[in-house]
């Protein structure tokens, strides 16, 4: 799982415990800062495209389900 997965999944974890479902816009909007989750790897600026793809990984991945 890459840095930006990671961070969407955390972004969706935190929103979930407050039963508050997310669009992609407001986890691109609301998006925990990659770099929290990994000080060791380079991470790059996340743009809408990335945490898009991001998203449907995890759903691949069966990390996360759309509603």
């Amino acid at each position: 799982m890459t840095v930006l997965e990671k961070s969407v999944l955390a972004t969706i974890i935190y929103y979930d415990v407050f039963d508050f479902p997310l669009t992609l816009l407001e986890v691109f909007n609301l998006l925990i800062n990659p770099k929290r989750i990994s000080v060791t790897e380079e991470v790059g600026e996340p743009d809408l495209e990335k945490v898009f793809k991001a998203l449907e990984e995890l759903k691949k991945l069966g990390e996360i389900q759309e509603w």
